[in-house]
């Protein structure tokens, strides 16, 4: 022992050391006491700059100061001595600091000393700190040059309740030193705007009554509704006591969502002039601060008090200076400049970045705190020394032994905020006392005396502790004395009541320390039951308590059992909000990802009008599993797990970790809490495993599905319990990639908004005070906050953005309450595509979370740390408001009714709440792509577009679907600029945004299957001398004849196009995917301006969402484009640039419910006007191009046209044709084209376009969940007009099955209106061409009538009779022959059905022998050979003649020929020459009648 200190005495002592932490993770505070008391009278050395890098340790030694040693001696690299009276001060690589300006009214008077005005000096004092904090420093006593990574949040303060501006200037920004100018530029701004928008909301208290009732800034009804309605209203104003709760409280959220491997400092920069409300809020705030190892600092700008500029407001130094040394932070009452050039340590390094646990007897006296006030008020007032009243006293509180080893005691002291008063080593060396002080008030401490032998022996637990009360002698007198005299203050008794019971929470505290400690002592306490080594919870909680129960496996009379269950009983029953005084803490953040299907009344009450909620049954199954099977037993299940620490199997356990579960589904959190003394490498290694095992769950195949579950597939999905929970993994013989949790970097659990019930007004923001003022007395303000005041300080951070959609009024049909829904489960869909997770689910409020990675230029330079980005999205219910009241929530919620009231206005309210986290959004997932590269604040921008389209895509389709239902209801006109694309701003800072619903059919189309078909119009006669109007009547007529199928009986609903629709509809027609076939027309070129740039429809829709599919030619690209152009100043006048409307074709839409989930759209031009229109393009684009129909040739010379060309998504593996399947007649109408029609090229003739637009509810969502489906849609094109069509094309899949049966129909009525339109054409004496009359018999059905015309030949024809008579048959045999000798030379026997009374009575004739038919077993047949003889057919000469004669002239009574075609013949009676029937008759001579009849 002697050469022991004889070695020592050669050492010279070290004065001050400086210690590096590591930068991986955090450095407890007990690893950093451990270190000093473990290397205590030891010589140290100071490691070489060039180890630093590879060093592996917690804590590096940087320097080592001598006593004696000067700013400027150098210090040469030798061992030290430390010794208890040494400063250990400690450096981080990496700081985060909050930055808290004040800018409350207080701010706004005039520095006498400086002239400026103290908001002013605000910007001045956080220049300086900035500068000083980001600049290199030498370490003293070394050559090392330090600059740390610094993170910082810029927050700006303001008193005013409902200030609109947003309140975070910057969050998470890494400082650089070469771009602190630009930086500070930046703040500058920003401040400058908060200046602005702070002078707009004070002047409203000048402004007279009228003006601030319509402000919509104004929010003094909501702070105080009590308030006289005589009275003036002004703005509303926190006082200055809530104001530093509000700024510190802030202040603590905002140090979470920075990098948490930091060492952690808020810094406010004040005037000073405020305060606490009390002794428990302070007391809490306290705690947190300590709790989380947040040292607050204080810097006050505006100098001293001055009586004459000050106006009473008067800074609290006393207070400020108290908080800071409470919290090992500085006060600091001036800001100076830095010296450019020095590398030595300015007073803001010292200041924020240097720590020590060993506190100056500086902070201890009571002349602190009062020495900067001199000047204000009478020192011998405050001064200690002057008056002995205020001389601090000393009582001794109680003394006792713990049995737990003094390290260990001093770091609880530590975590509870203790500081370190001195250290000595007493009685010869063999005593070592550390003494800690508590700062409880400025006036008020707690001394805590801790004594152990020397040197220290960790496994002689057993520490001497005495307790002693420091304060004034009133203070001391009101603790000692209440029990004989009390106190009637009420704040008096408060102050005390909350002192003792911080002193019961020592020995509490001590007490479970000792229980922690005494786990390895006894076997009996980590020795596990059988039954709870089986995995039988040893504790259980029952329905309504939170009191633990030994579960009745466990509650047998042995002895080791109830000794096991009476250790882990307090364990299990800490409150996790005191866990770190112990405990090592970690966090993992999981979000629980839900259950397929999604309840059905998620959005909507149902029948007993409630709401439900998000399940997560099986990924809760899944991980309670894992904890279950990784932990060493249950305490609780799905609470509480213990896993036991372990050297080796064969060896006991050393120590233990807890694992809870905290909050609600599917938000969780995981906390596991290692007992003090754990070593940190294993602490994170434990951590990272778990979090590792945690992201390797997975979903059973049976729920599997990473969208929205289609409505056909819900059944299927849904047959399985979802509560059940899933198979032991190694069970399971395959898993699907949907994750069961996400593991999240921020602490969601205190960032989700949460809504304890609807918002009264939706137009107002969340911006209520954060705590409601005193009103009856100090004390009414509690420590404990609500959820309202989570969510208003909340709202005063997070950027926030709410769309209020209104979905109808008045003027259109009843919207169901299913519809509503139904909208409001696509937009949750449309966010879960897009990576959003459930959050929290209750009262039909969804909140939807997304962890975004974001990238900022400091760390895209050195790649340090991984920012993150928390998006919540939040999805109210249906809000009805009547439009004649005020717009304030429904409270009774009547859930009964299907359908909205029509007097009523149903409004869906959509909010986005963005972390306002510097950087831009760094994405490479596809789902995230339409963020990549944006700043948070333009996060809610670029979700809106989306839930635009979707709500206005569905809105639009249910309105047509009730259009349909409801043909009573008249079609309102469409205002197309009646509202801006984001709608309306209520005035509430741009926060709250109203999007009414504008019906615009035109973006409903591009998500719609396109059919395109022509049908052929009639092509007139040539030169036949009639003029060019009178020629397009029968067109004309064609055209109206469709029109009027289409109104009366192939639709529900005509739907009023507007004069930009026409144009909109045929560029939209021309943008889409053509699959390689020509345009049906071309719009003409529009001369436009050649200093305007052509704008596209993409260009034209604000929010870019609607686009339309596919490419284009050049030309009908130029073409739209130039269009789109002229059009876009225009608005409502589709004249643009003086030319005329008739350029432009006009079009009519008629619209058919199939079902109420699908709906056709039917588009085709108004008249034959503009049909020539759209042939007059196409024809002057023809004479352009070389080979204007290629395309079309091409396929008129395949052999077997094809009925349709279309490419549907399941196309694959459909087989063209069906060799088995006959083919069989559709009734009336034939595909088929007849053999009597000639070869006439279909471009030769005028053709009619129509388009369907098959509008399919399912679709429709698809396609806003996914707006790149792997597999679109096809567009359908039929490029003949009745050509055959396969039976078994791709096509005619089930799902397309209305669209085919919807053509099919639409094409007969087109053939019935074709053959009506030319025969009544024929009827008024227009002039009808021959190709029109054989397509138009090709439409007909043939009518088949036989005759018996045997008597007849038997009189008029000497062959038949000579044959007759030679063979003497009779009658009915020579009439089977005579019919198949016509059969056989393909002669048609038919007449029409006017014609047939004139042969009744020879029909009845021959019908009265039937019966010998049958006896005629052989019959010779007719030899045809015969009637080329050179016998005379006719017995008289002119007997043919006169027969054609006759028969013409009775035919001529009820037809007539047509012009172009004499063979054919119309009907057309002489009384009624323009009258139409019931049927239509063509006949035809030619040598036997032909007829046709079309009905």
């Amino acid at each position: 022992m002697a050469a022991s200190e004889r070695g020592d005495a050669e050492v010279e002592e070290a004065g001050q050391v400086f210690l590096l932490m590591k930068k991986n993770y955090r450095i407890s505070r007990n690893v950093r006491l451990a270190w000093f008391l473990n290397h205590l009278h030891q010589v140290i050395l100071a490691v070489p700059e060039s180890e630093l890098v590879q060093s592996d340790s917690e804590l590096e030694i940087l320097s080592i100061l001598p006593n004696s040693w000067q700013p400027d001696e150098p210090v040469h690299p030798r061992p030290y001595l430390l010794v208890p009276s040494t400063k250990v001060t400690f450096l981080a690589r990496q700081y985060r600091f909050v930055i808290e300006l004040d800018l409350s009214p207080s701010t706004g008077i005039v520095d006498d000393s400086t002239g400026e005005i103290i908001f002013d000096e605000v910007f001045y004092a956080l220049s300086r700190c900035l500068v000083g904090l980001l600049k290199p420093f030498r370490i003293p006593g070394s050559d090392i040059t330090y600059q740390p990574e610094i993170f910082v949040t810029i927050q700006a303060y303001s008193s005013i309740i409902g200030l609109p501006t947003h309140q975070v200037l910057f969050q998470g920004c890494q400082l650089d030193e070469t771009k602190t100018e630009s930086f500070l530029q930046q703040v500058y701004r920003q401040l400058c705007a908060f200046e602005n928008k702070v002078a707009e909301m004070l002047q409203q208290q000048y402004e007279p009554r009228t003006q601030m009732d319509l402000s919509p800034l104004n929010q003094e009804r909501l702070c105080d509704p009590q308030e006289p309605s005589g009275r003036k209203l002004g703005v509303s104003m926190v006082t200055a006591d809530v104001g530093l709760v509000s700024m510190i409280r802030q202040g603590i959220l905002a140090l979470q969502l920075l990098p948490c491997n930091s060492s952690a400092g808020i810094i406010v920069i004040t005037d000073g002039v405020t305060s606490v409300p009390d002794v428990a809020v302070c007391e809490t705030l306290l705690n947190q601060l300590r709790s989380g190892t947040v040292a607050c600092s204080f810097v006050q700008v505006g100098g001293v008090y001055s009586y004459d500029c000050s106006f009473g407001h008067v800074p609290n130094v006393e207070l400020m200076k108290f908080i800071a040394m409470a919290t090992f932070g500085t006060y600091l009452s001036t800001c100076p400049e830095v010296e450019p050039s020095s590398l030595d340590l300015n007073v803001y390094h010292k200041a924020f970045l240097l720590y020590s646990f060993l506190r100056s007897g500086e902070s201890l006296n009571p002349e602190y705190y009062c020495v900067s006030q001199h000047r204000l008020f009478n020192e011998h007032l405050v001064s200690a020394s002057s008056n002995p009243a205020l001389a601090m006293r000393r009582k001794k509180h109680t003394e006792k032994e713990v049995h737990a080893d003094l390290i260990s005691i001093i770091s609880v002291r530590l975590r509870e905020g203790y500081s370190i008063r001195e250290v000595n080593i007493t009685k010869g060396g063999t005593q070592l006392e550390v003494k800690l002080v508590l700062l409880w008030k400025h006036n008020m401490r707690i001394e805590y005396l801790a004594v152990s032998p020397w040197p220290l022996d960790p496994s002689k637990r057993s520490t001497w502790v005495e307790v002693t009360m420091e304060g004034s002698y009133d203070i001391l007198h009101d603790i000692s004395c209440t029990m004989r005299k009390p106190i009637t203050s009420l704040y008096r008794t408060t102050v005390i009541r909350r002192f003792w019971n911080t002193l019961q929470s020592i020995n509490q505290t001590d007490q479970m320390l000792v229980h922690l400690q005494s786990f390895d002592n006894v076997p009996e306490h980590f020795t596990i039951p059988e039954s709870t080594r089986n995995g039988v919870p040893l504790f259980y909680i029952p329905p309504g308590s939170t009191t633990p129960v030994l579960s009745l496996q466990h509650s047998s009379s042995d002895s080791s059992h109830s000794q096991f269950a009476a250790y882990w009983k307090p364990i299990l029953s800490m409150d996790a909000n005191f866990w770190q005084r112990w405990l090592h803490m970690h966090r993992i953040v999981i979000l629980l990802e839900h259950d397929m299907p999604v309840p059905k009344h998620l959005h909507t009450p149902g029948s007993n009008g409630r709401y439900s909620t998000i399940q997560c049954r099986i990924s809760h199954s899944a991980l309670t599993s894992l904890l279950r099977d990784w932990s060493s037993f249950v305490l609780v299940e799905g609470y509480s797990y213990v896993k036991l620490m372990r050297s080796s199997e064969d060896l006991p356990p050393f120590s233990f970790y807890v694992v809870r579960i905290i909050s609600k589904a599917p938000c969780m959190v995981l906390r596991l809490g290692f007992p003090i003394g754990t070593l940190a490498k294993i602490r994170n290694k434990i951590v990272e495993e778990l979090r590792d095992r945690i992201l390797q769950l997975r979903f059973p195949h049976r729920v599997q599905s990473k969208e929205a579950t289609p409505k056909v597939k819900r059944k299927v999905l849904g047959s399985s319990s979802p509560s059940k929970s899933p198979p032991v993994p190694g069970a399971q013989p395959t898993l699907s990639d949907r994750p069961c949790l996400i593991v999240l970097h921020k602490p969601l659990e205190k960032l989700l908004i949460r809504y304890d019930k609807l918002p009264s007004d939706y137009r107002v923001p969340c911006l209520l005070p954060l705590e409601n003022p005193p009103m009856s007395g100090p004390l009414t303000m509690v420590a404990n906050r609500t959820a309202s005041s989570t969510l208003a300080s909340l709202s005063r951070y997070f950027y926030h953005q709410r769309w209020i959609w209104c979905v109808q009024s008045g003027l259109v049909p009843a919207l169901p309450i299913t519809a509503v829904a139904q909208l409001l489960s696509t937009l949750t869909e449309v966010r879960l595509s897009e990576g959003f997770h459930f959050a929290s689910s209750g009262d039909g409020i969804i909140n939807m979370v997304l962890e975004l990675p974001m990238l900022s230029d400091s760390s895209r330079n050195c790649g340090s740390e991984t920012l993150t980005c928390i998006v919540q999205y939040v999805l109210f219910p249906p809000h009805s408001t009547s439009t004649k009241d005020s717009f304030s929530t429904d409270d009774d919620n009547d859930t009964e009714v299907e359908a909205i009231e029509v007097d009523m206005e149903l409004n869906l309210v959509t909010e986005c709440w963005v972390e306002p986290q510097s950087g831009c959004v760094d994405s490479s997932s596809d789902s995230w792509q339409h963020l990549h590269g944006l700043s948070y604040q333009k996060i809610p921008k670029a979700l809106f577009p989306r839930d635009l389209m979707c709500i206005h895509t569905i809105l639009a389709f249910e309105y047509i679907s009730q259009l349909c239902q409801n043909k009573d209801w008249v079609f309102p006109a469409c205002h197309p600029k009646a509202t801006a694309t984001e709608g309306r701003d209520t005035g509430s800072g741009s926060r709250v945004h109203e999007i009414p619903f504008q019906f615009d059919l035109m973006k409903l189309l591009p998500k719609c299957q396109q059919i395109e078909m022509f049908f052929l119009m009639l092509t007139g006669a040539e030169d036949d001398g009639i003029t060019k109007d009178s020629s397009s009547l029968p067109n004309e007529m064609l055209l109206s004849l469709f029109h009027g199928c289409l109104q009366h009986d192939l639709s529900d609903r005509e739907i009023t196009l507007s004069g930009r629709d026409h144009v909109t509809f045929m560029e939209q027609v021309l943008q889409r995917d053509r699959d390689g076939h020509p345009p049906p027309f071309m719009l003409p070129v529009i001369q436009a301006d050649p200093l305007k740039s052509p704008v596209s429809l993409e260009q034209q829709d604000p929010t870019g969402a609607y686009h339309s599919v596919g490419n284009q030619d050049t030309a009908t690209s130029t073409n739209a484009q130039q269009t789109s152009d002229n059009m876009e100043g225009s608005g409502d006048d589709i004249s643009p640039v003086g030319v005329s409307e008739n350029l432009f074709s006009q079009w009519r839409c008629y619209a058919k419910l199939a079902n109420p989930q699908h709906l056709f759209l039917t588009f085709l031009p108004a008249t034959f006007s503009d049909i020539q229109r759209l042939t007059a393009y196409e024809s002057e684009n023809a004479s352009k191009e070389s080979t204007p129909s290629q395309g079309e040739q091409e396929l008129e010379t395949e052999g077997l046209l094809p009925t349709v060309s279309v490419t549907p998504a399941n196309e694959i593996g459909c087989e063209i044709g069906d060799p088995d399947a006959a083919p069989r007649r559709e009734p009336h109408i034939s595909f088929s084209r007849q053999v009597s029609q000639p070869d006439i090229s279909e471009s030769c003739r005028v053709r009619c376009p129509v388009y369907v637009y098959s509008c399919s509810l399912e679709l429709l969502r698809e396609q806003m969940i996914t707006p790149k489906p792997e597999k679109p849609l096809r567009d359908i094109f039929f490029r003949s007009q009745s050509v055959e069509r396969p039976t078994s094309a791709p096509w005619l899949d089930p799902k397309h099955k209305e669209v085919v049966s919807y053509c099919t129909l639409l094409q007969e009525h087109s053939h019935q209106c074709y053959v009506k339109g030319l025969f009544k054409s024929l009827q008024q004496g227009h002039s009808i061409s021959c190709p029109d009359l054989l397509i138009a018999m090709d439409y007909c059905e043939e009518l088949l009538q036989e005759m018996d015309i045997t008597s007849f030949l038997l009189t008029l024809c000497s062959h038949v009779r000579s044959f007759c008579e030679h063979h003497h048959h009779l009658p009915t045999s020579l009439e089977r022959e005579t019919m198949q000798a016509s059969h056989g030379r393909g002669v048609l026997v038919s007449v029409s059905s006017a014609e047939t009374e004139d042969f009744s009575e020879q029909d009845s004739h021959v019908s009265s022998c039937p019966a010998q038919e049958s006896r005629q077993s052989c019959c010779p047949e007719f030899p045809l050979s015969l009637l080329e003889s050179s016998q005379p057919c006719q017995a008289h000469p002119d007997l043919h003649r006169i027969i054609q004669e006759k028969f013409l002239g009775i035919s001529s009574l009820h037809f007539k020929p047509v012009p172009s075609n004499p063979h054919y013949f119309f009907y057309c009676p002489p009384s009624a020459k323009k009258e139409v029937g019931r049927s239509i008759y063509f006949t035809a001579l030619g040598g036997a009648l032909e007829g046709a009849v079309c009905h």
